[in-house]
């Protein structure tokens, strides 16, 4: 366990503390019931991490207050996705923060939500961000993680949702963002890869990617 440098799992009981002085990057999902186990198992090990992909199970928990907040806990952390029920924290300045997992969720038509947007200038629905955009402008994050993956947001493209889920790429990289879909790969080198896959000379996965990341993939359960 000392020299363990990559954890990966799923908390489903209470862990006690481990000693893991080598580890540096850790993705760990959590029920709603463990937020606050796992938020005091991070204090004894996030000064050491540079990357901390965290997700939680939606569940009766509203919100929970790191205190002190994630960049004190790790101050070190280059890559970060944290849970919705973690409020938003701006990093101080000169944290090392590059790389935030952002939240992305469709507003549905109504009178409130079809406003014009800053890209096209046109009335469509809209997206909702989390955070939301003008904290991440303020965060001095330069790349963007998606929960998507690319094969999920071309469809959105060729129905009623096309602006809106074109725009808000746009809006991203008009700001200077790195905006990656859920395999770390860019809109452009997911072009290029269909285009060689149709050729028969191209993989499924960005170079990009780490399987650290895909929540979905069978993690070690503690």
């Amino acid at each position: 366990m000392h020299d363990i440098t990559t954890l990966k799992f799923k908390m489903l009981r209470h862990l006690e503390p481990l000693t893991l002085p080598k580890l540096r990057h850790l993705c760990v999902w959590t029920t709603s019931d463990l937020l606050d186990t796992f938020t005091s198992w991070l204090s004894n090990i996030g000064h050491q991490l540079s990357t901390l992909w965290w997700g939680a199970t939606p569940g009766i928990v509203a919100n929970i207050t790191l205190e002190p907040t994630v960049w004190e806990i790790c101050p070190q952390i280059t890559s970060l996705a944290l849970p919705n029920v973690v409020p938003w924290t701006r990093p101080p300045q000169g944290h090392p923060i590059a790389t935030l997992s952002v939240h992305l969720e469709v507003i549905r038509p109504s009178e409130w939500t079809r406003l014009v947007c800053p890209v096209c200038q046109r009335l469509h629905i809209r997206w909702a961000i989390q955070p939301s955009f003008d904290k991440i402008m303020e965060s001095g994050v330069s790349t963007l993680v998606l929960e998507w993956e690319w094969e999920t947001w071309i469809p959105h493209w060729l129905d009623g949702d096309k602006f809106a889920t074109y725009c808000v790429v746009k809006l991203f990289q008009m700001h200077g963002f790195r905006l990656l879909d859920f395999y770390w790969r860019t809109l452009d080198e997911y072009i290029v890869q269909r285009l060689e896959i149709a050729k028969g000379r191209g993989k499924g996965i960005g170079q990009n990617y780490n399987p650290l990341f895909a929540w979905f993939e069978t993690p070690v359960i503690l």
